[in-house]
């Protein structure tokens, strides 16, 4: 394909976009740039530049992905304030369902713990599939995870197996619900 292109141009190409498979198999992108040098009638030799388009391609990528949770988000936002107060149960699970497809996640909880420092309440929940859950959540499931929300920090665990032995029982509440993954954000509701 680049080869024809390359002569088909008469020996010359610019900003030619080359894709191919690399040893493992992962999709590369290359931008081509050749001159070629004809001596006698003949190519002689080619003067060429390439740029390594992956890179730019996932940063496209993720800018995409990034402007596309901020509308969702956006909507999100616009969707609940409209909502009438006898009406936002149903518009919260369906802004949890939401999130939860786009992100790719099988459920997702909106948990009230109040002035409590021992448990929550879960008020909303949304699941892909029916799931066993309480109504209830005791730090004591959690202790490790807890202390991290109570401080109002962000919680990011891509596989609940590989948790450290120092959270076994977080890991093992997790496993029990049949969670493999997880994302957990604190919440502040000012009055």
């Amino acid at each position: 394909d680049v080869i024809r292109a390359f002569i088909a141009s008469d020996y010359t190409l610019k900003d030619h976009e080359f894709l191919y498979r690399g040893r493992a198999g992962k999709q590369r992108a290359l931008q081509l740039s050749l001159t070629g040098i004809l001596e006698k009638g003949k190519l002689a030799r080619i003067w060429g530049a390439q740029t390594d388009l992956r890179e730019i391609k996932e940063t496209r990528s993720a800018l995409d992905r990034r402007r596309n949770f901020q509308n969702l988000m956006a909507g999100v936002s616009s969707y609940m304030i409209m909502t009438p107060v006898n009406q936002s149960g149903d518009v919260i699970e369906h802004c949890l369902r939401e999130v939860c497809e786009f992100i790719g996640a099988d459920r997702s909880s909106l948990i009230w713990s109040g002035d409590s420092d021992t448990h929550g309440t879960v008020n909303y929940r949304w699941s892909a599939r029916e799931v066993p859950e309480s109504d209830e959540v005791s730090i004591e499931d959690f202790p490790v995870l807890s202390r991290t929300i109570l401080a109002g920090g962000v919680i990011r665990i891509e596989d609940v197996a590989s948790m450290p032995d120092s959270q076994a029982t977080d890991r093992a509440t997790r496993e029990a619900l049949g969670i493999t993954s997880f994302v957990t954000l604190p919440l502040t509701v000012a009055a």
